[in-house]
């Protein structure tokens, strides 16, 4: 069949083995310690007691993006997994199976060689190990799963995937609309089986959340809408972008891997992934459009995706532009092999934790040990950041000032005390200070006092300071 050339079928046997040595290697090394990813967790945790999906218990809000990884995580805890196994899992088997559609993808394209090198470059590109945790594995999944079956021409098993992709997160509805948009230019046609995953999936999924949260969309779409227009507080999403496709395309730090990445994605405008670069162009374009803030990295996720195909593009380049494996003979065989081994090893040597995640996540540990040891389960705790702490606490109440798990919160009380104080009366704020190197023992230790309407003031007096390199965490109690 290969004309006594062996390679590639020795190829499309292991690939499934690395596939999954890269998947184990991001279940038991990678690290969940991003705080907002605990948001969905703690979610998950109150749907699997049966306390609804609910952040605080009685408070019906959709403070997640992601529904579908909210389930799955919920459906593990059931199983007896703890939570945060069950999230690395969850993520890890996702990565796999982006590995091996990616590789399916390209080899329907006639570009094996690329296939082969993108999917296991992927686990190993450094956004992804430092953010491991949240829906982004689940994104890329469904997103290469529909082009995949989409290029096959089996449009309802790709609606499907594309449907999927919807319930992870919500720009997964435009995708699915462009997907059938195409689908009816080429064919002039509807295609009306494509229209039945939405009637059962997401059609269903809007439904429940109108009658259970009022409302089809998830209330952190306000939120970090909101927080975008406070351009003093986060930086805007242009600028955001301008440092994500630096980081990956021009990186002096890594300067041949930029090289390759360069070359790969010539390479890869050149052949038929329209609709991949398309999507990954419009998916950019509606987040700077919708106003969100740009500090957030895994809002270019998109990108993400695209790199891995970037540099095993340039892999293909460097060793003769080989369109497949039946094509890598001799010395462009050994090019392709080193290049490709030099690149998987560059990724894997690059630190898997952040360390700012990292301490501030041990940080909010010490903190809540704290809580637990000196205010009564069941209190009203203010949190600058919630994911870490309410995970941590999940029989306190959390109040958030950025409005991600509460309704009707007016724009100007947004990472403000005053609204939620005056409303709630929380015994304790749990105060973050970012950075505070300059600060004085004395300036740490002041009393906060806060000034609420008609001229009552509340103070807060400092009951314990927790330090850390980038962060300082004050508990503060409120005085009687």
């Amino acid at each position: 069949m290969f004309q006594g050339n062996k390679f590639p079928l020795l190829m499309r046997r292991i690939f499934p083995f690395l596939a999954l040595t890269g998947a184990l290697c991001a279940l038991f090394i990678y690290q969940v310690d991003m705080d907002d990813f605990f948001i969905t967790i703690r979610y998950a945790m109150n749907i699997a007691q049966g306390r609804g999906w609910v952040f605080n218990p009685g408070e019906r809000v959709q403070g997640t993006t992601t529904p579908l990884l909210t389930i799955f995580i919920a459906l593990f805890l059931r199983l007896g997994l703890s939570p945060i196994f069950a999230v690395r899992l969850i993520c890890s088997a996702f990565l796999f199976g982006t590995s091996i559609f990616c590789y399916g993808y390209f080899r329907r394209k006639g570009r094996e060689g690329i296939g082969f090198a993108a999917g296991l470059i992927l686990y190993f590109i450094l956004p992804v190990m430092q953010l491991f945790g949240n829906e982004v594995p689940l994104c890329f999944f469904f997103i290469i799963a529909s082009l995949y079956y989409f290029d096959r021409e089996e449009w309802k098993t790709s609606a499907v995937f594309q449907c999927l992709y919807a319930l992870t997160r919500m720009e997964g509805l435009l995708f699915f609309i462009i997907c059938t948009t195409i689908l009816f230019w080429r064919k002039r046609r509807v295609v009306y089986g494509v229209l039945i995953p939405p009637v059962l999936l997401i059609i269903p999924w809007f439904v429940f959340s109108y009658i259970y949260f009022g409302d089809i969309f998830p209330n952190t779409l306000y939120a970090k809408a909101r927080q975008g227009a406070q351009m003093n507080i986060w930086i805007p999403f242009s600028t955001g972008l301008y440092h994500t496709w630096r980081e990956l395309f021009l990186n002096a730090e890594i300067p041949f891997l930029s090289l390759c990445a360069w070359f790969g994605l010539i390479a890869l405008l050149r052949r038929r992934h329209g609709l991949l670069l398309s999507w990954i162009i419009i998916h950019q374009v509606s987040y700077w459009l919708i106003g969100v803030p740009g500090s957030y990295k895994w809002y270019y996720y998109t990108l993400w995706l695209l790199y891995p195909m970037a540099l095993a593009g340039g892999v293909a380049f460097f060793s003769g532009d080989a369109a497949d494996f039946s094509a890598l003979k001799g010395r462009p065989r050994i090019v392709y092999l080193s290049l490709l081994a030099f690149l998987l090893f560059q990724g894997y040597r690059q630190p898997h934790i952040n360390t700012f995640y990292h301490t501030r996540h041990d940080l909010y540990k010490d903190v809540a040990a704290y809580i637990r040891q000196n205010i009564p389960a069941g209190s009203q705790l203010i949190a600058d950041e919630i994911g870490i702490i309410g995970y941590l606490l999940p029989d306190y109440t959390i109040l958030d000032t950025a409005g991600i798990v509460h309704k009707n919160i007016p724009y100007e009380a947004y990472f403000r005390y005053e609204y939620l104080v005056s409303t709630f009366h929380p015994p304790v704020i749990i105060n973050c200070q970012y950075p505070r190197e300059d600060a004085t023992v004395e300036q740490l230790q002041t009393p906060l006092r806060i000034r609420l309407s008609q001229g009552k003031v509340e103070e807060y007096d400092v009951m314990r300071i927790f330090p850390g390199n980038n962060l300082t965490v004050r508990v503060m109690r409120r005085k009687m």
